[in-house]
């Protein structure tokens, strides 16, 4: 399950914490993608308060708007496995998917 949080105005590490929470009690592999790496001032700072939290869960950072990191997640990407994009409205969700599809097949 990719966590997706926006590393612009929306970023809210105690929704991270919550989302965490639903993943492992899930039983899903969560996997946090922090988006819009490109809108961020504070990369490392936000990265950091993050890692404090995710408890070993791996962090992605990534732009999908400009395809930075994408190659990153796609290796989570697997043949025969279901994968969920969960997060707030506007974090990218779709442009995650688009991008990873490689053509428009949601409008932003």
């Amino acid at each position: 399950m990719f966590l997706v949080c926006g590393l612009d105005g929306d970023f809210n590490l105690r929704r991270i914490e919550r989302y965490l929470i639903l993943a492992n009690n899930s039983g899903t592999n969560p996997v946090i993608v922090l988006n819009k790496a490109d809108l961020c001032n504070s990369l490392e700072d936000n990265v950091s308060k993050v890692e404090a939290v995710a408890q070993g869960v791996p962090i992605l950072v990534l732009s999908a708007s400009t395809a930075q990191g994408l190659d990153v997640l796609k290796s989570y990407l697997q043949r025969g496995q279901t994968v969920a994009l969960l997060g707030s409205s506007g974090v990218g969700k779709f442009t995650i998917t688009n991008q990873l599809k490689g053509a428009p097949v949601q409008a932003v």
